[in-house]
Order: C-alpha cells, then structure tokens, then sequence
C-alpha cells in the first residue's frame, strides 16, 4: 500500500509540473529567439548630415526568414512560422511604446507584451527598442534631407 500511495505522489508531481494546455512543441516564449533574429537579420541606414547631426532609416531585413508588411513582422524559427503585430499602447505619448503579440501562423499559440519601447517599428519593438547590435551603414547624407 505504501508503495502505491507513493507511485500516486509521484504521478501527481510529474502532472502538475507541465500545464495541461501545452504541448512539448509550444515555446514559453518566442520573443527571445525572434530578437536574437532581429538582430541577426535587421539592417539600418544613418546618414549624417553637414551640421553632425544623424537621420536614420527605419530598419528593414536582409533575410527571407523575416518579412515585414507595416507594423506586422512574419519570420522563421526551427522550420515554425510565427506573426508579431505591434498596435500603439495606451501608455504611450506619440508612438514611443507599444503592444507587442506574438503567434504562430495557425493562431495556436500567442503571447502579448505591454509597453515596449518600439516607436511604431515592429523590427525595433521586438528588439525591446535596442538597436545597437543590429547592421548599420553610415553614409553622407544628400542635400536637403530631413
């Protein structure tokens, strides 16, 4: 008997260690592989101009694993497709922050982060609003620019 009343805490443990709706294939998170990405396949421009100040482009990719359609991003993770959609955050004050989703092409798995610095780029909010590491080309900026 007491080995049984054992073997059924045992049981139990294991059971309550994973939640009943994930599945061994459902990342916790995706948001730190799809930075990882980001950082990897994102590429900027900053021209500087004559008084020293500097402009820079939106950020854009360079790799087919990561598209991005306005303020929606689709990329790639081990062979999986995944959607990040960004909408503005009731928090910010003119575009600094958004709301960043995250979901996988089937609309299976989602995940949602409030007020990340983004400034209304997906690539950017999903960088948590770092783009240091992320390539960049300086160039003399033309005539005019703004």
């Amino acid at each position: 008997m007491k080995t049984y009343v054992t073997y059924l805490a045992s049981i139990a443990g294991l059971l309550t260690l994973q939640p009943a709706f994930a599945s061994p294939s459902t990342p916790t998170s995706v948001w730190p592989e799809a930075s990882a990405l980001v950082q990897r396949c994102a590429s900027q421009t900053i021209c500087i101009r004559q008084d020293g100040s500097r402009l820079a482009s939106p950020l854009k990719s360079v790799c087919p694993e990561l598209v991005i359609d306005g303020t929606t991003a689709r990329f790639t993770l081990h062979g999986k497709t995944y959607v990040a959609n960004i909408t503005e955050s009731e928090d910010s004050d003119g575009g600094d922050l958004n709301d960043l989703t995250l979901s996988d092409a089937d609309g299976n798995f989602a995940e949602n982060h409030h007020n990340v610095l983004g400034f209304d780029d997906v690539l950017l909010t999903l960088l948590g609003g770092n783009a240091e590491r992320v390539r960049t080309a300086y160039m003399k900026c033309a005539e005019g620019a703004k």
